[in-house]
């Protein structure tokens, strides 16, 4: 027999912690992410950027680590317009489509993994392209961050312009 939790008379109020993560729906193509350029580490001189959006994170990085050659994949064809200038070079295609050749000492994915059609056949090409010894900085988006956590248990769920309820 199954039960369920009610939660209609729990008054739940929210409180951010030092450090937590707020969604902003500012910019959000445009956005840099200076959450994503901390984890870069040392020694690192070349960089794949794959799903560059407008470029923020291209403009971050070049602001903050100008020694960094970074490449960019986008193939929205009008963000990737825009996005060109952040980048010592740029492809403006599907990441699947990328050329052969060149390797990188690490490669970005910032919340692009789960658009992609084959996800493990992006990981096999990431793997071709990533220098032995290189580095993977991924990030997905959370489906159980405490915002979206506490609407569902208020029975909110609203759709809004980007993320995961869009």
């Amino acid at each position: 027999r199954a039960s369920y939790l009610d939660f209609s008379d729990i008054e739940l109020k929210m409180v951010v912690c030092k450090g937590a993560l707020v969604h902003r729906f500012g910019d959000y193509y445009n956005s840099e992410r200076p959450d994503l350029e901390k984890l870069i580490p040392e020694g690192v001189k070349s960089i794949l950027d794959i799903g560059t959006a407008m470029g923020g994170y291209g403009r971050g990085l070049k602001r903050n680590r100008p020694d960094v050659v970074i490449t960019g994949v986008e193939m929205n064809p009008e963000m990737a317009e825009l996005a060109t200038k952040y980048y010592d070079h740029f492809y403006a295609c599907k990441f699947e489509q990328l050329p052969q050749g060149q390797i990188y000492d690490m490669i970005n994915c910032g919340d692009i993994i789960e658009h992609l059609y084959n996800p493990w056949e992006a990981f096999n090409k990431i793997n071709q392209l990533l220098k032995p010894k290189g580095y993977l900085v991924l990030s997905v988006p959370n489906v159980g961050h405490w915002t979206i956590v506490a609407d569902l248990l208020n029975g909110k769920f609203e759709y809004i312009p980007v993320g995961l309820q869009c």
